[in-house]
């Protein structure tokens, strides 16, 4: 990890072409190594703009090595093409500001993608809208709400006997169901064997 940390920041450097050791960071550089056109807010330490001297290595060090910075402001957004980097000034960048605020009421919360309205009194969500597709994602005639649980419960008519869990053994006997039993259930005897390890896949014995 750390050979290709060092091998990472050394092949960027020399494609910033910034040397060893400088005083200053005039910029920023981005790589779109994709196949479509990105459009990203960068997100830059406060540091990176206090002068001070620094070296190649010390940017292998925590956040700065990292592809998005835990730390400082977001700026304008920059468009990259694909397959291409782009070296950016300092100069050149602005703060970001959120291009569609989110908007928000009793029953609705909306965003630049989407509509989605709820039941202020339960919290089931009513209607999920797509604004960019304009269409609707939720099924509204459904009678299940958007992330509901569904409690499941076996088909009597399939399998009565069938319940929300099972009792593990290791060792049981099961006898026939008597004539005449009226409550349907088989009556089971349970032996547990105690202290047992496998010595194979296919063999196990008392311990």
């Amino acid at each position: 990890m750390a050979f290709s940390k060092f091998s990472l920041v050394r092949y960027l450097q020399q494609l910033a072409g910034n040397e060893r050791a400088y005083d200053k960071i005039e910029g920023i550089m981005l790589v779109n190594p994709g196949s479509a056109s990105a459009k990203v807010y960068p997100q830059i330490p406060d540091d990176w703009f206090i002068p001070g001297k620094r070296i190649e290595t010390w940017l292998m060090g925590g956040d700065r090595f990292e592809r998005t910075p835990n730390l400082g402001k977001f700026y304008s957004p920059v468009e990259i093409p694909p397959y291409s980097w782009k070296k950016v000034p300092f100069s050149q960048l602005k703060e970001a500001q959120p291009e569609f605020p989110i908007k928000s009421g009793k029953d609705f919360i909306e965003t630049d993608f989407y509509l989605l309205k709820f039941d202020p009194a339960t919290g089931k969500v009513t209607s999920l809208f797509d604004k960019k597709l304009k269409r609707e994602v939720l099924n509204t005639n459904s009678p299940y709400g958007f992330f509901q649980y569904v409690h499941e419960k076996p088909d009597p008519a399939v399998n009565p006997l069938r319940t929300a869990f099972h009792v593990r053994v290791l060792k049981m006997s099961v006898s026939a169901l008597p004539a005449g039993n009226p409550t349907g259930k088989l009556p089971i005897a349970a032996s547990p064997l105690r202290n047992a390890r496998w010595n194979s896949p296919h063999s196990l014995q008392p311990w």
